[in-house]
């Protein structure tokens, strides 16, 4: 997908991510929980790794995403099929 190409670009996130689908005053919202590489594990790097995340979506995808970056491992594995996407919107 367009936003795991951007997600591979930062050198400093990991290749896990979940992107989470909800709707905060009647609009909706992206976040992308991805986590940082063991080198880049600190507070300061993670702020710096989600900002340049977010300003690369907003380039090349078009939608400002809210970008999560937890420390190593922070992200759920799954097993067998990879789920990427939680939609938590409510259904009308």
């Amino acid at each position: 997908t367009q936003i795991e190409e951007q997600i591979l670009k930062v050198r400093e996130l990991a290749p896990h991510f979940v992107i989470e689908l909800v709707r905060e005053s009647r609009l909706d919202a992206m976040i992308i929980h991805t986590e940082a590489m063991p080198e880049a594990a600190h507070e300061d790097a993670r702020q710096a790794s989600a900002k340049a995340l977010s300003n690369r979506i907003k380039e090349t995808v078009g939608v400002t995403a809210r970008v999560s970056v937890r420390e190593p491992g922070g992200v759920e594995r799954s097993q067998g099929k990879a789920v990427r996407i939680i939609d938590k919107r409510p259904r009308e």
